[in-house]
């Protein structure tokens, strides 16, 4: 008797929890046909002109709060994301179509609790004076890293700031396939993306804003190319992280100088730097301008590939490492000097970083450890090497100055450059390095 009374409880505890299961599957669906029923009556409304003709052009590009609906006690939030829809029988977005738009594309999302969320999608024909007459059209579309035919990573979580002459902001989403369209009356309009995780062909993060001209009557095409940051992590292939050097990003013609470093710390140890996911042919180097490439025999100048959103370890080929040794004929010549202090100077004419800008001279003294020489690295490029000692014992104080023109530093040296300078001219404190 006690084994049947067992038997019973295996048979009836998984039949309870299945019921159970069913129930509630079955509220879950009876939840989802109100829901449907709830969007359809939205819809209706929507072509009815439950947004008015001047409310429309505004809330084209946006997510609208449409209210919410009780049912047999569960509330149901909806909203409806507008934008206009591409030509009938048009198999491309509405922004490549270059027609000016006549249907509104709406996609009502009704929620309620536990997470749960329907959508339905419909066209329809705006309200009458939905257009002013004179209007045109911001026909925005976003490409990615990949070229036309491709959109930045999580593109429809994008805010678009869109800014006409008076300073006026409005802001809008793009839709899956990175196209905004706004009617605007004609003038000149900024779009920008804010997000700073975004950056732009031109290396530019956040990405640089750009202005376009709105014609009346037209869709005026606005065209942007970004895409989500790559993020590097830079190492070195060989020998220690060299203090001073920037690390540049190249594609094409494009340099732009990703991490500077200081006089006191290295690359390696800033934070993860940003470049644009150029999918092929990026080059990652010590300097800062393509004269600096390390185009030595082995080393290959295209890679790594970088994906949108992705942190990719980057191994940079190494500058070279110099070593100066100061010497003065009073004090004997082809004697080390200790305590000289040593500047170097790019000279190289055809090599400056982006902007105008100038490198910065790499300053450092004569120790003790070396017996007088000096020992620092630096990128692949041509410089004037200058040095000041100190007489010892003068008072007042007294310098020697010397300077060696059109040092050739080659890129990722085996063994350091040797670079003597002799220190014979009377000098100032001021004209030291």
């Amino acid at each position: 008797m006690l084994i049947a009374i067992t038997t019973l409880l295996l048979v009836l505890v998984p039949s309870a929890s299945l019921v159970g299961t069913i129930l509630r599957q079955d509220g879950v669906n009876r939840d989802q046909v109100t829901a449907v029923e709830v969007a359809e009556q939205q819809i209706e409304q929507l072509i009815g002109g439950s947004i008015s003709a001047t409310a429309l052009p505004g809330d084209i590009g946006t997510t609208v709060p449409l209210g919410s609906t009780t049912v047999t006690g569960i509330s149901y939030s909806s909203s409806v994301a507008l934008s206009w829809a591409a030509p009938a029988g048009s198999a491309v977005d509405s922004c490549a179509g270059g027609s000016v738009p006549q249907v509104v594309k709406a996609v009502v999302t009704v929620a309620w609790p536990n997470g749960h969320h329907i959508a339905e999608t419909t066209d329809y024909d705006p309200p009458y004076g939905t257009l002013p007459l004179g209007d045109g059209f911001l026909s925005i579309q976003l490409n990615g890293a990949g070229g036309p035919g491709t959109v930045p990573l999580s593109v429809a979580s994008l805010t678009l700031n869109i800014t006409d002459g008076g300073g006026n902001l409005v802001k809008k989403q793009p839709n899956g396939q990175g196209c905004v369209l706004v009617a605007e009356p004609p003038g000149t309009y900024s779009v920008a993306v804010t997000d700073p995780t975004y950056i732009d062909q031109d290396e530019v993060s956040p990405p640089a804003a750009r202005s376009f001209t709105v014609a009346a009557g037209l869709p005026t095409p606005a065209v942007l190319t970004l895409d989500k940051a790559a993020q590097l992590s830079i190492a070195y292939s060989a020998g220690p992280a060299p203090v001073g050097m920037p690390v540049a990003v190249g594609h094409s013609s494009i340099v732009s100088v990703r991490c500077q470093s200081t006089q006191t710390q290295p690359c390696t140890a800033d934070p993860l730097v940003s470049a644009f996911p150029f999918p092929l042919l990026n080059t990652v180097w010590s300097g800062d301008c393509t004269a600096e490439l390390p185009l030595t025999v082995g080393y290959i100048p295209t890679g790594p590939t970088l994906t949108p959103g992705v942190t990719s370890l980057v191994s940079v080929v190494g500058p070279s490492m110099v070593q100066v040794t100061v010497a003065n004929g009073v004090a004997g010549i082809g004697v080390p000097l200790q305590g000289a202090s040593v500047r170097a100077t790019v000279t190289d004419s055809t090599c400056s970083p982006p902007g105008g800008a100038t490198d910065p001279p790499y300053r450092f003294q004569t120790g003790t450890g070396l017996a007088g020489t000096s020992a620092a690295v630096l990128t692949p490029e041509k410089y004037l090497v200058e040095a000041c000692w100190p007489v010892p014992a003068s008072s007042p104080q007294k310098y020697v100055y010397g300077s060696t023109p059109s040092v050739v530093v080659p890129a990722n040296a085996s063994t350091p450059v040797q670079v003597a300078v002799n220190v014979s001219t009377p000098a100032t404190a001021s004209q030291c390095p």
